[in-house]
């Protein structure tokens, strides 16, 4: 949303004036003690919506030399549970996947369920899928012993994959097992562009044509997004499934595009939420947000859109529910979200491998209330790992949120 600026120096002139009131410069003997929490300072002062609250830095001269943590304690707002600390992993190297390890049987054998797979990425690009099942990593079989270790290390391993079968005899009577189907090369783990859509799909279900979009992230740049509109446009889609289980990093002006693009279009020309930020808030900063037809993309004229969601969906996307509520019905299938009432946005420091994210503005929707929520309670409450069987690839049909979005369509 906002250009991101050097704060370091802004603080160094600050700390340097008290560092050196003795007369002797001692600052490159403290900077590699103080130099991450500086850049949290730096960035709470420029973009935090009660920074007006946080102490003067003659005041946190100690503080600078404290952990992380205990840093950002000291200088946030003692209300904010939202301005957060977490280790910087978008640019690490890794595999592309996350899977759960589960027990399959009293003779210890274990094997890992896979749940997610980026496109691009070492995963991916060794064909595994989501909902098929890790049995063995380079002809070893997995047990309690070494399932806590299995894939940590980074290197290229031959992976034997399964799949969850269900079989049903004369009698009526289902048996489920786990039989290895394919190798998988899966190469070492690597740093690879993660997709702000990564996944989607047009599905024809009874007389409804749908269109499927996973979006992690959306952004005024969100290319994917614009082709998206434009593609869904052309099959002649009726309906939206909309997943944003995993998005938790987006941006206003990314909300306001996704929100052009699925709104009803009676609805454009009309404002879809305004802000209010500290008194330090730039010009440029965005206070209201229009819906309109997207550049260069569709707008989709929906009265009904499907929303599927996670504890790990949090903040702007709840935003883009809360707003959208105000212009067309949405049905959330899945788990409470994350509950972050407020606009926050998210720094990255790969010097320090810490992202940041911070408490920038209130946000108002159409009708001027201030959001408020402690998470969205999900209209159908869904699993997406209680069924094995229903853990498929995103965008099938049988996948247990887009089945369960699918239903109440039909309802």
């Amino acid at each position: 949303m906002m250009k991101k600026t050097p704060y370091i120096i802004i603080c160094f002139a600050a700390l340097l004036t008290l560092l050196c009131a003795c007369g002797e410069d001692r600052w490159p003997a403290y900077y590699e003690y103080t130099a991450d929490n500086l850049w949290i300072d730096g960035v709470m002062r420029e973009h935090y919506l009660w920074v007006e609250d946080m102490p003067a830095s003659k005041e946190l001269t100690s503080n600078y030399f404290a952990t992380n943590d205990a840093f950002l304690s000291a200088v946030k707002n003692e209300e904010d549970s939202y301005t957060s600390l977490d280790s910087l992993t978008t640019i690490k190297a890794d595999y592309g996947m996350t899977y759960n390890m589960l027990k399959l049987s009293d003779e210890d054998v274990y094997a890992g369920l896979v749940t997610y797979v980026e496109p691009g990425s070492p995963a991916g690009i060794a064909g595994i899928e989501r909902g098929t099942w890790i049995m063995e990593v380079d002809g070893a079989g997995i047990t309690s012993e070494n399932s806590s270790k299995v894939l940590k290390d980074g290197s290229d391993h031959l992976l034997t994959m399964g799949r969850y079968t269900v079989v049903t005899d004369e009698t009526g009577e289902e048996t489920s097992y786990i039989s290895a189907y394919a190798y998988a090369p899966l190469g070492e783990a690597a740093v690879y562009e993660r997709l702000d859509v990564p996944y989607r799909n047009v599905l024809t279900v009874g007389s409804h044509t749908v269109g499927y979009l996973l979006c992690n992230r959306f952004t005024a740049e969100s290319a994917d997004i614009i082709a998206a509109s434009n593609e869904f446009a052309n099959a002649g889609v009726t309906d939206v499934v909309l997943d944003l289980r995993y998005n938790s990093n987006s941006t206003l002006e990314g909300m306001q595009l996704l929100a052009s693009v699925v709104a009803p279009s009676s609805a454009l020309g009309n404002t879809l939420a305004t802000l209010k930020y500290s008194s330090k808030a730039k010009p440029e900063w965005p206070t209201t947000l229009i819906l309109s037809t997207p550049q260069g993309g569709s707008n989709l004229n929906l009265s009904t859109l499907y929303v599927l969601t996670s504890s790990n969906t949090k903040g702007l996307p709840e935003h883009l529910i809360n707003c959208l509520k105000s212009y067309m019905t949405v049905v959330v299938v899945g788990s409470t979200t994350a509950g972050e009432a407020y606009a926050t946005e998210v720094f990255d420091n790969t010097e320090f491998g810490l992202q940041l994210r911070v408490v920038t503005g209130v946000v108002y929707d159409a009708n001027g209330t201030e959001a408020e929520f402690t998470g969205f309670t999900p209209d159908v409450r869904v699993s997406d790992t209680s069924s094995p069987s229903a853990v498929l690839p995103f965008g099938n049909a049988g996948e247990a949120l887009l089945a369960a979005a699918l239903q109440q369509m039909a309802e």
